[in-house]
């Protein structure tokens, strides 16, 4: 049997099913200052509707600069995964989040997020599904992971004085605070940018920013759609290549780049 020594003292694993789902996912939010640093976990129990159905997630984990966010699923190993977890994740991979999503996770934060930049950063890509589990089961992540879905083992011990340590294993999300938005072409409008996590732009629609791409400094327009961000050049388009791109900040100033390191 696995056991941790911590503090002159014995954790023995916590059997799965030895804690309510309940009890468990408090556990993971009393420890989320650590496992999420720069990052906000909040209760996130609204409806969310997808082609699969509707399902009610746990959580959502926001990134401080509203770069990014995860919708969060906690589960113990011992839940069905064909009737329970596989189907509750595929809602929530392929669900419609809108401004009422926004809006709970505002209330959530106790007004303290910023109501717009949440409604902007859920016009982005899809968030990925963030699923924390007691303790290692192959299956699922050999099934989740063609969905990319993320898989975090938060694994609990128990000390005979009921204190807790934990096995820590899987994908921890990446905190880059220098990282803004990925971008791509639009496929309507050549030379408009796609931005994929609009609610790091820190702006309003409308706003103009100044970007650097290739030692130049040109001037973009932010302008919001139904459902997407997007950055218009004004004037020519200083950007020939077909990306896909990096906003990144550096300083106060903002830079575009061609992604994964390609020049």
């Amino acid at each position: 049997m696995s056991r941790i020594y911590l503090d002159s003292s014995w954790y023995e694993r916590a059997a799965s099913g030895s804690l309510y789902e309940s009890e468990y996912e408090h556990i993971v939010a009393q420890n989320a200052g650590g496992l999420f640093p720069d990052c906000e976990l909040l209760p996130f129990e609204i409806l969310v509707e997808s082609e699969w159905g509707a399902a009610k997630p746990d959580l959502a984990l926001v990134r401080q600069d509203y770069s990014a966010w995860w919708v969060v699923e906690v589960e113990l190993s011992i839940h069905s995964f064909a009737s329970h977890v596989r189907p509750q994740v595929m809602r929530l991979a392929y669900g419609h989040y809108g401004s009422e999503h926004a809006t709970w996770l505002y209330r959530e934060s106790g007004y303290v997020l910023d109501r717009e930049r949440l409604v902007a950063m859920l016009k982005g890509v899809q968030p990925s599904v963030l699923l924390i589990v007691d303790e290692t089961v192959p299956e699922w992540k050999r099934e989740l992971g063609p969905f990319g879905v993320q898989i975090i083992i938060f694994e609990p011990f128990v000390s005979d004085r009921n204190a807790y340590a934990f096995r820590v294993d899987g994908q921890l999300p990446e905190t880059d605070v220098d990282h803004v938005s990925r971008c791509s072409r639009s496929t309507v409008i050549p030379k408009v940018l796609v931005v994929e996590a609009p609610g790091a732009l820190n702006c309003a629609d409308g706003d103009i920013l100044k970007i650097v791409y290739r030692d130049g400094r040109s001037a973009w327009r932010r302008v919001d759609a139904a459902n997407q961000v997007w950055l218009i050049p004004v004037g020519p388009t200083p950007v020939r290549e077909d990306g896909p791109f990096e906003l990144v900040r550096r300083g106060q100033e903002l830079e575009l780049r061609i992604a994964d390191g390609k020049q």
